[in-house]
């Protein structure tokens, strides 16, 4: 989606068909806070979510207590109680790998957060009156609300490389609960006590769906910590399939009234040679709060390419280097700057600059 100039009434249509304001209107919001609030508090929040789900998966891998397993027994049966348990490992599962898109203030990732801080609450309570994770997990939700206005940032699709490193880590977060799980676990569950190095190939050789002989399970609750390693197992792999069949080309394209307006500031205030490049179709344009300049770029693998510098009056070269900048970081873009000059660089990064 990009930044769209209508002078009718300051409205726009972006790739999805949605009517969305655009740099003319003196009403658009720019990101909550300052980018140093913004950082503290989405690292805060992330590394909530992150202790949100790892807490999750710990309370899931040890026995419940057995006055709290009473009393909920005579409430629930006992089919609900292991439903609980089940969808408490799941959200955990999900909330640790969420907390990345958490860190990079996703709005995806924030509306999944809360659902999911929702569901523990509830199922902390459910599955063994776990009232202590359950008010973590309340205070996590209310830090949520709190800041929910950092998050604003839009998902972006990823590509094969990042889908791959997601299955990844996804595998590896399932190894780990397994060598956690089979190390933890009492001696009466198989009739073993584990050591770290039998833990580990326990855990290694049903990942690969070929468990060692002695892993017969003695008790329900070895039973139900070898289906829910099983289960996890199948939602890591298929969260990295589904991510890497996704599509990931996004189409930008200027309408007509935009390529215009391009043409017009370009005369007035063109300055190299390459602005003549900046109004042809196969680029989106950037505008300015004042409509008095613009910034020509496209996107590829979530990377804003932007050709030479903005063409506009030299004293908004700033003001919209630093807009644009922001607009691609709201976006999830890695900003590119193509040959551009030398005050350019003064505004941004030198990572973001090449000729």
């Amino acid at each position: 989606m990009s930044r769209q100039v209508n002078s009718a009434n300051n409205s726009s249509r972006d790739v999805t068909g949605k009517t969305t304001k655009t740099a003319f209107d003196p009403n658009v919001r720019r990101s909550a806070g300052t980018p140093r609030s913004r950082t503290v508090a989405t690292r805060a929040i992330a590394l909530a979510t992150l202790g949100s789900g790892l807490m999750n998966l710990y309370s899931v891998i040890g026995t419940p207590s057995p006055e709290r397993a009473a009393v909920l027994g005579g409430i629930f049966p006992l089919e609900f109680l292991h439903v609980s348990r089940f969808i408490t490992l799941l959200a955990g599962f999900a909330l640790v790998v969420l907390s990345f898109n958490v860190y990079k203030r996703k709005k995806r990732a924030f509306a999944a957060a809360v659902v999911l801080a929702c569901l523990s609450i509830a199922f902390h309570l459910t599955k063994g009156l776990d009232y202590e994770e359950a008010s973590f997990s309340f205070l996590f939700l209310v830090a949520l609300l709190v800041w929910r206005k950092h998050f604003t940032v839009k998902s972006s699709i990823p590509a094969f490389r990042d889908s791959a490193a997601k299955l990844s880590v996804g595998l590896a977060l399932t190894l780990a609960y397994g060598i956690i799980g089979f190390w933890f676990l009492d001696r009466r569950e198989f009739g073993l006590d584990f050591t770290l190095h039998q833990a580990v190939r326990s855990a290694a050789s049903l990942l690969l769906f070929d468990p060692m002989p002695y892993l017969k399970p003695q008790t329900g609750h070895a039973r139900w910590f070898l289906q829910s390693f099983y289960l996890i197992t199948a939602t890591a792999i298929m969260y990295g399939v589904a991510a890497l069949f996704r599509p990931i080309l996004y189409r930008y394209r200027s309408r007509p009234y935009e390529q215009l307006r391009a043409r017009e500031l370009t005369t007035k205030f063109g300055r190299t040679s390459l602005d003549f490049f900046k109004c042809r179709p196969d680029k989106s344009y950037f505008f300015s709060e004042t409509g008095q300049s613009f910034i020509a770029y496209r996107v590829a693998a979530s990377v804003a390419v932007c050709l030479g510098d903005p063409v506009g009056p030299s004293q908004e070269l700033h003001q919209i280097t630093q807009a644009f900048l922001e607009f691609c970081e709201e976006n999830d873009w890695f900003p590119a700057f193509y040959q551009q000059g030398p005050i350019i660089c003064l505004f941004t990064k030198p990572w973001a600059c090449t000729n």
